[in-house]
């Protein structure tokens, strides 16, 4: 089952940004990944679905809200899932187990919280300040 918590409210605001789109009623599979696709096949794809979004008018609220809701897979707002991990500072979107983390205080404290700047909407990693035990183990305080 698909994990919709991290989306924003159904609400006709959150997602309005879609109607102006420069991908809306392109093929999908120019943005996401075809099973077993790789290198050049991969880079190509890749490349054309950043042209696109290059002359798109909605790819900063695309790029908002694929970092807000952490979409892991396909091109958002012209950066391809690796691109969004780092920026966030995480390793992966595809595996959410530790970014979960941040959310959720049962699950224990991470290492590091990525945080919106609230004067320029950029996103940092910052240390949550959570003692090392050996070889990168952390335990919560």
């Amino acid at each position: 089952m698909a994990d919709t918590a991290r989306l924003p409210a159904p609400l006709v605001a959150n997602w309005e940004w879609q109607l102006d789109a420069a991908c809306r009623g392109t093929d999908s599979s120019l943005f996401f990944h075809p099973v077993n696709e790789r290198n050049s096949d991969r880079d190509n794809r890749i490349a054309a679905a950043k042209q696109i979004c290059r002359q798109c008018p909605a790819v900063d609220a695309c790029l908002d809200h694929a970092l807000r809701a952490r979409e892991p897979y396909g091109i958002w707002g012209g950066l391809s899932e690796s691109e969004r991990a780092h920026r966030l500072g995480v390793e992966s979107l595809r595996y959410p187990a530790l970014s979960n983390q941040l959310d959720n205080p049962q699950l224990g404290n991470p290492t590091h919280c990525i945080v919106e700047c609230q004067s320029c909407s950029k996103y940092r990693r910052v240390s949550a300040g959570i003692p090392k035990l050996r070889d990168g183990i952390t335990r919560s305080r």
